[in-house]
């Protein structure tokens, strides 16, 4: 056999294999949200993409790719299609790309609902994951609509108390029984800032409950007991039970409307 036809033979795999790759989705890994499909090809005019064997359609092509120059000899060779990965039933499905035709790759990949529903609507929702990436800090994540998944909005440094806060939740157990809830149904609405240095803090807050509106504004003072916080300046009435990236401050109170109620307040660090 000629030595150039052995190169040929030996070789073309390899340049077969250079001229396109799919990225995304990663094979067997978990997509949830709405995410893209995309990869790179040298010479494709027309990227098709098929779901469990549905087309989804063609894919936008040509978008600027730096590192496959030294490849293709030319850097316009992305491809990428918005797909909401929360659509088809969760489980294993089969992705399949075909370049002008061609199939470029077929693989398996899984899906969950983040939201537990195809498309999930007016929710709002944010969440600390302490100790990552290491642990002085902690990442802040919040839903986007969007998106359909969390999506990273912040980091806090969870080694110290100082910083800025905002209101995530806030729950009132009231006299009888009766507990009101701002991520439930009951027309409890509440916002507020917070602001600590060192020992001292600043809280701002805005509740509407029952159809009226309060807004108080309370300067404290923390003193550490270990493990929780007491507010000696207001009486120890404020007992922080946690602390770092979040805040989670209780308080037994009086109002003209509510009475005697206990106040759980949840605030994260921005």
């Amino acid at each position: 056999m000629p030595k150039n036809l052995l190169s040929v033979l030996l070789f073309a795999p390899m340049l077969s294999f250079a001229q396109g790759y799919l990225e995304n989705p990663v094979a067997n890994s978990t997509e949830s949200g709405i995410g893209v499909i995309s990869g790179w090809h040298c010479t494709a005019k027309e990227i098709t993409v098929f779901i469990d064997g549905v087309s989804q359609g063609k894919s936008g092509v040509g978008s600027l790719r730096s590192d496959t120059g030294s490849i293709c000899g030319h850097t316009s060779t992305g491809f990428s299609l918005l797909y909401n990965y929360s659509k088809p039933n969760e489980g294993v499905h089969e992705i399949a790309v075909y370049a002008d035709g061609a199939l470029l790759e077929k693989r398996l990949f899984n899906t969950v609902r983040s939201g537990g529903v195809p498309f999930l609507r007016d929710q709002q929702k944010t969440v600390v994951v302490p100790d990552f990436p290491n642990g002085d800090s902690s990442t802040i994540l919040e839903w986007s609509q969007a998106k359909q998944t969390f999506v990273v909005v912040g980091s806090a440094d969870i080694t110290t108390l100082d910083g800025e806060y905002s209101l995530q939740r806030a729950t009132i157990q009231m006299q009888d029984g009766t507990l009101l809830d701002t991520e439930g149904r009951d027309g409890f609405y509440a916002s507020g800032t917070m602001y600590v240095n060192g020992a001292s803090y600043r809280q701002t807050m805005s509740v509407r409950v029952y159809g009226q509106t309060a807004s108080d504004t309370v300067n404290g003072y923390l003193s550490d007991r270990g493990h929780y916080l007491y507010d000696d300046r207001n009486g120890n009435k404020v007992v922080v039970v946690d602390r770092g990236a979040r805040l989670i401050m209780s308080l037994l109170s009086w109002s003209p409307v509510l009475g005697y109620f206990n106040e759980i307040d949840y605030w994260v660090k921005r």
